[in-house]
């Protein structure tokens, strides 16, 4: 078991780190942070990433796309890869993506400077633009990095109507070069340490976070049309109010759902009235709604759920138009990596969970392709993507801890029998 005193120092220079990126990540006319890709944030923020790498005896290279990698070197070149993302939401704060890069640095460099020798080659990685915050790609770091970024998926434009393939051509990245970036036959195994973006782990006073599953998710697009008509002179009993039908609607799934299953969860947002005047019972009512589970099947029976519920509602003589899209299922970790950590946090006598993530990462792309495991830490109060996400130094260090066992078990030859 580690001491107080190791587990306190390591959680502030992980913590002092973090704030020195978020020190960089100033964008004029954003509150918070904010690390768009190719910004010039990002890339101080990669500079210090850079510089820390090479501190903790790492080589450091960047791919054609900006991932950034700290390479040490093992007997053989098939690579054990750990890290997160370096760029951020805007008005984001300084733990989301950043602590697993600054967390794997710290590990790695801690295992260097005791003289550690690994079997398997260790990579730290510094992914690009997981949020989408800047150009509205979903995970093209991680994408690139299992052959799943196609060169066109490029010609995409920011706000400012600035396009990624001209930007990146302009700062020298060659996007001809894609397939090189391409890791896969050359990666083992992807482990992420990230924040949990929920208040599960700390309000059970936990450590660390375990993932089994990263959480599926669906869309679906629902208006409710009823009669538009004057708010005071319609009694009633007369009045069909869609706004009404929409509530009934929202009350019953959300119950269904939660009967269905635990780790279910569903969520009605972008809420639109037609005419959305005070004096005007509305004409019609339009909703997003966001499904999202961490069991397949569960998820696929909510989903039904909702769709009788909404087709109950167009019996009751209002009109319902409503699709689902953007079905994604969910992402189970290998079971045998989280088998692994939950030895290691064991071992460290460290307090943890198995549990899902209710959040997307870039380790949901990258398990298709390559066996993955990820490390949640507790996020205080269960925010995030917000200035004032917060993750406790020990804990910080304490999933530190974890990973540093978790490196060692994996790439050293003496645990590794199915070679």
């Amino acid at each position: 078991m580690i001491d107080d005193k190791t587990i306190f120092q390591r959680g502030e220079a992980i913590e002092s780190r973090l704030r020195q990126l978020g020190d960089v990540s100033d964008t004029p006319g954003v509150p918070g942070i904010w690390r768009g890709m190719m910004s010039d944030a990002d890339f101080r923020a990669k500079s210090l990433v850079r510089t820390w790498m090479e501190e903790a005896g790492l080589a450091v290279r960047e791919d054609c796309f900006g991932n950034i990698y700290g390479r040490l070197e093992g007997q053989v070149s098939e690579t054990i890869l750990t890290g997160s993302h370096v760029d951020t939401v805007k008005d984001g704060g300084l733990y989301d993506g950043a602590c697993g890069v600054v967390t794997a640095i710290e590990a790695v460099g801690a295992l260097v400077k005791a003289g550690w020798k690994p079997y398997y080659s260790v990579e730290v990685v510094g992914f690009e633009e997981e949020e989408g915050s800047r150009f509205d790609l979903s995970y093209p770091g991680s994408h690139v990095i299992v052959g799943k970024l196609a060169e066109e998926e490029l010609n995409i434009c920011d706000e400012k109507g600035v396009c990624l393939k001209t930007l990146m051509e302009e700062l020298g990245y060659d996007p001809k070069e894609l397939p090189q970036a391409d890791r896969r036959g050359q990666v083992k195994e992807f482990m992420e340490l990230h924040v949990e973006q929920g208040a599960v782990l700390d309000r059970e006073g936990l450590s660390v976070g375990l993932v089994e599953n990263i959480t599926g998710m669906m869309n679906f697009d629902v208006t409710i049309s009823g009669e538009q008509n004057h708010a005071g002179a319609t009694p009633m009993y007369l009045r069909k109010d869609p706004m009404v039908k929409m509530a009934e609607v929202i009350l019953k799934a959300t119950e269904a759902v939660k009967a269905i299953s635990p780790t279910g969860v569903i969520t009605f947002g972008e809420m639109e009235l037609h005419p959305g005047l005070k004096n005007v019972i509305p004409g019609s009512v339009h909703c997003i709604i966001d499904l999202r589970d961490g069991n397949g099947p569960a998820l696929l029976e909510e989903q039904a759920a909702v769709e009788a519920i909404l087709e109950e509602a167009c019996a009751d003589g209002f009109g319902v138009e409503y699709r689902s899209y953007s079905y994604e299922p969910p992402v189970p970790m290998n079971s045998q990596l989280v088998d692994a950590l939950e030895e290691c946090a064991r071992e460290a006598e460290i307090p943890y969970k198995r549990m899902n993530s209710g959040a997307g990462h870039d380790s949901m792309i990258i398990a298709w392709e390559i066996p993955t495991c990820m490390i949640f830490v507790p996020s205080v109060d269960g925010i995030s993507h917000s200035p004032k996400e917060y993750t406790r130094p020990e804990d910080l260090s304490r999933g530190c801890e974890v990973l540093g066992r978790m490196l060692m078990k994996r790439a050293d030859e003496r645990t590794q029998p199915d070679r």
